[in-house]
C-alpha cells in the first residue's frame, strides 16, 4: 500500500502524514513542499511560538502554497466540488452543494483525505440526505446559513442519522432552527459524543459561549443548555467551555488520532 493510500485510509493519522512526507520528498515530489510547511505550522500552533518571525514566515509561505494549490481546483475534484480546504498539506475539507453529496462522495473520499465538509444551497430532500452512509467518514460539517431550507427538518433529519455519530463539530448557525429542532439535536443518540455544535443566529439557540477581554475569560451558557441536560443526560456540546483559549475547538485537531 503506498503512503498516500494509507492517508486515505487513516486520513487522521499524523504518522501516515509523515510517511507520505518522507516519500514525496524522496521522490522530489513538489506537493511536499506545502505538506512539510503545514505540518511545520501546525507543530508552532501547538507549541505555542505562532509569533515567531520563523512561524510568521512560514505562515505567509503556506498562505501562497495554499492558493496556488486551490485555484483552479485540483484536477481529480474539479467538477465533484466547488471550494477545497487544505489540512495538514492535503484536501482536508470541501464545500458543495448539499444535494450533490450522496453521488459524488464515493469518489471523493477515493481521491482525498476529506474529513470537513461544508453544504451550500441546494440541499436537496434533507431527510434523504442524512440518509447518505458516506457521513460516516466526516469530522466536521458546516452548514451555515441555509435558513428554512434546513430548519426543524433538517436537525430532526440529522439528529435521526446513526451515519453522523462521527461527528464531533458542528456548525447549524442561522438555520432556521426552532424548539423542536433543538430538541431533537440533544436528544439524538448519534449526537452524544459531539464536542461542538453552534446553533447561533436560530430562534432557539442553546449554543454556550467563551470570550476574553483585557486578559479577563468569560465563560457561560444559556439556562436552555441546563434544561436540556436535566431531560436528555450529559452532552459536550451543552457544557460550559473551560475556557476562552480553546473555544470554539479547532475543527482539524478534532480530526487527528494518532
Amino acid at each position: 500500500m503506498s503512503a498516500f493510500a494509507r492517508v486515505l485510509a487513516a486520513p487522521g493519522s499524523e504518522a501516515a502524514r509523515h510517511a507520505l512526507l518522507h516519500e514525496w520528498k524522496s521522490a522530489g515530489d513538489p506537493r511536499a513542499v506545502l505538506l512539510e510547511d503545514q505540518l511545520a505550522l501546525r507543530a508552532h500552533r501547538l507549541g505555542g511560538s505562532l509569533g515567531s518571525p520563523e512561524a510568521q514566515a512560514l505562515y505567509r509561505r503556506v498562505n501562497l502554497g495554499v492558493a496556488r494549490a486551490s485555484r483552479p481546483l485540483p484536477r481529480e475534484l474539479a467538477g465533484l466540488v466547488t471550494g477545497v480546504e487544505y489540512r495538514r498539506g492535503l484536501v482536508a475539507g470541501v464545500t458543495l452543494p448539499g444535494e450533490r453529496f450522496a453521488t459524488v462522495a464515493p469518489t471523493l473520499f477515493a481521491v482525498a483525505p476529506v474529513q470537513h465538509v461544508t453544504f451550500t444551497a441546494p440541499l436537496g430532500d434533507v431527510a434523504q440526505l442524512f440518509a447518505t452512509p458516506a457521513f460516516e467518514r466526516l469530522v466536521s460539517l458546516n452548514m451555515h446559513g441555509l435558513g428554512a431550507a434546513f430548519g426543524d427538518a433538517g436537525a430532526v433529519a440529522i439528529a435521526g442519522s446513526p451515519y453522523v455519530a462521527g461527528l464531533r463539530w458542528l456548525a447549524l448557525t442561522d438555520d432556521d432552527i426552532g424548539e423542536a429542532g433543538v430538541e431533537a439535536l440533544a436528544a439524538s443518540p448519534y449526537l452524544t459524543t459531539l464536542r461542538y455544535l453552534s446553533l447561533a443566529g436560530n430562534r432557539v439557540d442553546p449554543t454556550p459561549y467563551a470570550s476574553e477581554y483585557e486578559g479577563v475569560n468569560t465563560t457561560g451558557r444559556p439556562p436552555l443548555a441546563v434544561a436540556l441536560e436535566q431531560r436528555h443526560g450529559p452532552r459536550p456540546w451543552l457544557m460550559e467551555p473551560a475556557d476562552a483559549d480553546s473555544w470554539p475547538p479547532e475543527r482539524d485537531d478534532l480530526a487527528i488520532t494518532t
